[in-house]
């Protein structure tokens, strides 16, 4: 099997959205479902199917790997191949990823959690051998700058981000000259 290098749409280095029927996934490709304010993530089998890690964030010791069709697993969403991590990080060989899908679904159970081991993280693992959450680290950035605009903004409040008593002063001396 040929090795391809991901199609790009943009500096992302990810393809754009399409439907199930048409997107063109070869085995190990990471496969992403978009999901809204998230995105579902697998792994291709070439085929039209999918390995992914999968349960609900309230169970987590009922998560469970899966193969599934990815037109099942898409339902109504849009789906896109996206191994942009292949700029950063060497994939394994394409039946070393799928080998190793195939035998996470074989062990079956795992333990969901949504900043340390989610369907994302579990993707990369098998693709490059670390788990990896984009999803996550952006999150946890976006966290920390809302914590740090929070912070200023008070800092601004309280220990004086106005100048309105400068401003007149400078208004009264400019009228008392004229």
């Amino acid at each position: 099997m040929a090795w391809r290098t991901p199609m790009v749409n943009g500096p992302t280095g990810d393809t754009t959205w399409q439907d199930p029927d048409d997107v063109d996934a070869l085995p190990g490709d990471k496969i992403e479902f978009n999901r809204g304010l998230y995105q579902h993530v697998g792994i291709a089998d070439g085929k039209g199917g999918v390995y992914h890690f999968s349960g609900e964030p309230t169970q987590k010791a009922r998560a469970y790997y899966r193969y599934d069709n990815i037109k099942e697993v898409a339902g109504n969403d849009q789906v896109r191949v996206n191994n942009k991590e292949d700029t950063k990080m060497k994939p394994l060989p394409r039946k070393e990823i799928v080998k190793r899908a195939k035998k996470a679904v074989d062990t079956g159970h795992g333990t969901y959690d949504l900043t340390g081991n989610n369907c994302e993280h579990k993707a990369t693992e098998m693709r490059y051998g670390k788990p990896v959450s984009e999803q996550v680290d952006v999150g946890k950035a976006v966290g920390i700058a809302a914590v740090v605009t929070g912070i200023y903004a008070i800092g601004s409040l309280l220990f004086g981000g106005n100048n309105d008593d400068e401003e007149d002063n400078d208004n009264e001396e400019e009228s008392d000259e004229d």
